[in-house]
Protein backbone atom coordinates (compact mmCIF):
# COMPACT_ATOMS: atom_id res chain seq x y z
CA UNK A 1 0.00 0.00 0.00
CA UNK A 2 2.31 2.26 0.90
CA UNK A 3 4.66 1.45 -1.79
CA UNK A 4 1.60 2.08 -4.42
CA UNK A 5 1.10 5.65 -2.71
CA UNK A 6 4.16 6.59 -3.50
CA UNK A 7 4.13 6.06 -6.94
CA UNK A 8 0.89 7.66 -8.09
CA UNK A 9 2.21 10.91 -5.30
CA UNK A 10 -1.03 10.55 -2.74
CA UNK A 11 -0.50 10.74 0.80
CA UNK A 12 -0.73 6.41 2.03
CA UNK A 13 -4.10 7.81 4.12
CA UNK A 14 -5.58 8.81 0.75
CA UNK A 15 -4.81 5.54 -0.84
CA UNK A 16 -6.27 3.32 2.72
CA UNK A 17 -9.49 5.67 2.05
CA UNK A 18 -9.71 4.65 -1.45
CA UNK A 19 -9.30 0.86 -1.42
CA UNK A 20 -11.94 1.32 1.77
CA UNK A 21 -14.41 3.07 -0.98
CA UNK A 22 -14.11 6.25 0.75
CA UNK A 23 -13.22 8.56 -1.77
CA UNK A 24 -14.41 11.35 -4.33
CA UNK A 25 -16.17 9.37 -7.48
CA UNK A 26 -13.69 9.21 -9.88
CA UNK A 27 -10.83 10.69 -7.67
CA UNK A 28 -8.45 7.79 -7.45
CA UNK A 29 -8.77 6.84 -11.36
CA UNK A 30 -8.34 10.55 -12.54
CA UNK A 31 -4.36 10.57 -10.00
CA UNK A 32 -3.71 7.14 -11.32
CA UNK A 33 -4.10 8.04 -14.60
CA UNK A 34 -2.53 11.14 -14.16
CA UNK A 35 0.36 9.37 -12.80
CA UNK A 36 1.17 7.19 -15.18
CA UNK A 37 0.62 9.44 -18.01
CA UNK A 38 -2.38 7.97 -19.82
CA UNK A 39 -5.92 9.07 -20.51
CA UNK A 40 -8.78 7.69 -18.13
CA UNK A 41 -10.17 6.21 -20.93
CA UNK A 42 -7.48 3.54 -21.31
CA UNK A 43 -7.24 3.05 -17.68
CA UNK A 44 -10.82 2.36 -17.51
CA UNK A 45 -11.30 0.26 -20.82
CA UNK A 46 -9.44 -2.29 -21.59
CA UNK A 47 -10.28 -2.42 -25.13
CA UNK A 48 -7.99 0.90 -25.45
CA UNK A 49 -5.36 -1.05 -24.61
CA UNK A 50 -3.45 -2.66 -28.44
CA UNK A 51 -0.37 -3.66 -28.86
CA UNK A 52 0.24 -0.51 -31.01
CA UNK A 53 -0.29 1.71 -27.83
CA UNK A 54 1.43 -0.54 -25.56
CA UNK A 55 4.64 -0.29 -27.54
CA UNK A 56 4.45 3.37 -27.68
CA UNK A 57 3.94 3.55 -23.60
CA UNK A 58 6.93 1.65 -23.44
CA UNK A 59 9.08 3.34 -26.09
CA UNK A 60 8.30 6.62 -23.95
CA UNK A 61 8.90 4.94 -21.24
CA UNK A 62 12.85 4.04 -22.24
CA UNK A 63 12.63 6.99 -23.42
CA UNK A 64 12.12 8.89 -19.97
CA UNK A 65 14.31 6.32 -18.06
CA UNK A 66 17.43 7.73 -20.40
CA UNK A 67 16.82 10.92 -19.51
CA UNK A 68 16.71 10.16 -16.07
CA UNK A 69 19.73 7.91 -16.37
CA UNK A 70 21.45 11.39 -18.09
CA UNK A 71 20.14 13.31 -15.27
CA UNK A 72 21.24 11.31 -12.51
CA UNK A 73 25.16 10.69 -14.17
CA UNK A 74 25.44 14.69 -14.75
CA UNK A 75 24.41 14.98 -10.94
CA UNK A 76 27.01 12.23 -9.72
CA UNK A 77 29.57 14.50 -12.02
CA UNK A 78 28.71 17.81 -10.27
CA UNK A 79 28.77 16.20 -7.33
CA UNK A 80 32.08 14.50 -7.44
CA UNK A 81 30.75 11.15 -7.62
Amino acid sequence: MRETAKLISVPETTYREWEYGRAARGEPYLKIAESFGVSLDDLLDPRNCTPKTLEQDIDRLIYSLSELKGKITKIKKCAGG
